[in-house]
């Protein structure tokens, strides 16, 4: 892992890396000219307004599902 300095050109790369039944996570990957910077992911999970964990739209899940096949 390396340093970024003020005004490097810096290059994110993000993909799905887990799709479950009501829960999405992503990975990351930061690089520079100097190679690899930093990786880390997140997890995220699907909520109601009131902040209950819930299943996504099966619509919404059918594209993601599509998105991660691709990869």
């Amino acid at each position: 892992l390396r340093p970024a300095r003020y005004d490097d050109e810096v290059r994110i790369f993000t993909g799905m890396n887990q799709l479950a039944k009501a829960r999405i996570g992503f990975e990351y990957r930061i690089e520079s000219e100097a190679g690899v910077l930093t990786t880390g992911f997140t997890e995220h999970a699907f909520t109601d307004p009131s902040g209950r964990v819930i299943r996504p739209p099966g619509a919404l899940r059918s594209k993601l599902q599509r998105v991660k096949d691709a990869l």
